[in-house]
């Protein structure tokens, strides 16, 4: 049978060369053994030679898949049990037991890990990824009324004490972020650190401030509340020229920011409340900042921070010592509730 050869991009999308793609590799196959219902063929799913594939039997000493630009998902059939587990794991069918062992079939997978978590026999690797990253899971003694509290007595913190973070916990941080879950696992968060270059940053970041708040003060239509905003930019502008190492009501004193960017605010969100959960876990304390946030745009500041082209900040957090103690959990208002 006739295979024409699959490519998988690190987004999880196929393609096949010389037919069009849809959604989730969802490419023409007719004529190619493909099943849309199971999303499998009748033997090899992507063009294997060379990864030492059987045809006759569909299984290869370690079943490799993959294909140029992609990432390989190998299963170590002497391990593998052929128990299902994975399979039944799989949002993608992209992996299945036949003759009694798992195999991959590349076109819809979106290398979330599942088939690695799961597996209860150590069977599968994505060796692409740092496979010494993978942990043993056991039990947590944390109880959900701990982590409740915990949620309940983060605080937005404004004030910094003037003391350097570890870099071990900033990395910390960093990992909280990278091990959010991401839409389709895209994983494309960048994080920029931002510590020694801090006053650059902030001169950058007020001048945009400044020249957005001008120009919403010239403009008849600006509410209220907006021209105060843009009042109190011009305001951290004229602090920042009179003295740049002054603490300013943007920073406030902050020893460094966190930048996420990406291209799916979902995503940035998600990745930074993590963040900020490890940061106060290391007893630091956050501020999401929409300001720093609306402030660090443009060409200018992001070749100066090295925001990846067709990225932009989707978050910004100033993170540090906290020079303040909260006696207990803040008043929030009734959750506005609708049960189905």
């Amino acid at each position: 049978m006739q295979h024409t050869p699959t490519k998988v991009s690190r987004r999880g999308g196929a393609e096949t060369e010389g037919a069009g793609l849809g959604q989730r590799g969802e490419a023409e196959t007719e004529g190619r053994g493909w099943d849309s219902e199971t999303r499998l063929g009748q033997r090899s799913e992507v063009e294997t030679e060379g990864l030492g594939w059987d045809r006759r039997t569909g299984l290869g000493q370690r079943d490799e898949v993959g294909a140029e630009g992609g990432i390989l998902i190998t299963v170590d059939l002497e391990r593998c049990t052929g128990c299902g587990t994975c399979e039944k794991d799989c949002f993608s069918r992209n992996i299945f037991v036949r003759n009694g062992k798992a195999q991959v079939a590349s076109p819809l997978c979106i290398h979330c890990g599942h088939c690695v978590a799961v597996c209860p026999s150590n069977a599968v690797e994505i060796p692409e990824y740092d496979m010494a990253d993978v942990a043993t899971l056991g039990t947590t003694d944390l109880s959900p009324e701990e982590l409740l509290t915990f949620i309940k007595a983060r605080r937005s913190i404004r004030q910094y004490k003037d003391k350097p973070v570890d870099p071990e916990l900033v990395k910390q941080i960093i990992e909280a972020g990278r091990y959010t879950p991401t839409a389709s696992n895209r994983q494309e968060l960048t994080f920029i650190v931002i510590e020694k270059e801090l006053l650059a940053f902030r001169s950058l970041v007020a001048e945009n401030l400044a020249e957005l708040g001008r120009a919403m003060l010239a403009s008849e239509g600006t509410s209220e509340l907006l021209s105060n905003y843009a009042r109190r930019w011009l305001e951290i502008e004229k602090v920042y020229r009179e003295d740049p190492k002054q603490k300013d009501a943007l920073f406030l004193g902050a020893p460094l920011v966190i930048l996420v960017a990406g291209d799916h605010p979902v995503d940035a969100g998600l990745a930074a409340s993590n963040m900020e959960l490890v940061a106060c876990a290391n007893r630091l304390g956050v501020l999401y900042s929409g300001f720093i946030t609306r402030g660090a745009t443009g060409e200018k500041i992001k070749t100066a921070v090295g925001i990846p082209p067709g990225k932009e900040v989707l978050v910004s957090l100033l993170v540090g010592y906290p020079a303040v103690k909260y006696q207990r959990t803040a008043p929030r208002k009734k959750a506005d509730v609708v049960w189905n």
